[in-house]
């Protein structure tokens, strides 16, 4: 249902229906978490579990919608351009590019870090209150800074990435949550053994390789951050462009 003047918009990876390797690996991942953590998790349901790409949020003023990173994060203020961005998709040297999830091991020879941080440790985090698995671009032992560059490239159309928040900021992450974390219903030791046990789950799974094509990315527009398909909107990005002055007409207004 879409609601003029009240909605976010974002940019996603395998929002809704998902491939029959990848809806096993995040159904398996919910099912441990449900069983470590019992009522201190509420997972979600497998068709809002998505990668985020990048955010498109901003605020609506007359004609013009200006990004909220570039306000917040660098006191800019720049009138995003959502054509302009669904163009950029079509960039042949940006997409398409494979994503690994899975199989990253403890102690593994890889050539990248995340945050300074090992894939094995970076693959599962409980992050606030937030249970977030992750994948990387990485195939037969390469790694490349495709998500990174495709997210900086939005640059162009007056987006920035979240984080992005100063120019030499780099994220190459592929991240997706898989459900709530209710802190009220457990502790500390149960939920440093969740992210031990889930860490191992994901280095045992035999790797998923995914593909970041146009096909799977959807422009979402959304009241609540967790992308609940009953309240968000949803648009391949053939129906985005042709429903371009709809999506801007949801978008926040801001208040004077």
């Amino acid at each position: 249902m879409t609601q003029p003047g009240k909605m976010d918009v974002t940019l996603v990876a395998y929002y809704g229906d998902k491939p029959s390797l990848i809806a096993q690996l995040i159904n398996g991942a919910i099912n441990e978490l449900s069983n470590l953590l019992g009522n201190g998790f509420v997972p979600y349901s497998l068709q809002q579990v998505h990668g985020t790409i990048i955010g498109l949020e901003g605020r609506r003023a007359d004609k013009h919608i200006i990004n909220t990173n570039y306000a917040e994060m660098r006191n800019e203020i720049r009138s995003l351009d959502l054509k302009a961005a669904l163009q950029i998709l079509k960039e042949e040297s940006l997409l398409p590019f494979d994503v690994t999830i899975g199989g990253f091991v403890d102690g593994g020879p890889y050539s990248f870090t995340s945050r300074d941080v090992v894939p094995y440790m970076r693959s599962f985090s409980i992050q606030g209150h937030f249970a977030v698995a992750m994948g990387w671009p990485y195939s037969n032992g390469k790694y490349s800074k495709s998500i990174d560059q495709l997210r900086r490239a939005f640059n162009a159309a007056n987006i920035l990435h979240k984080y992005h928040g100063s120019p030499n900021a780099e994220d190459n992450d592929f991240f997706f949550v898989l459900g709530h974390i209710i802190k009220e219903n457990t502790n500390q030791n149960q939920l440093l053994e969740a992210q031990g046990r889930l860490r191992s789950f994901f280095a045992a799974h035999e790797p998923v390789s995914i593909p970041i094509s146009r096909n799977f990315l959807r422009v979402v527009a959304y009241v609540d951050e967790k992308l609940p398909p009953e309240t968000s909107c949803s648009y391949t990005l053939d129906e985005a462009k042709g429903k371009i002055d709809l999506i801007q007409s949801l978008y926040r207004e801001i208040l004077t």
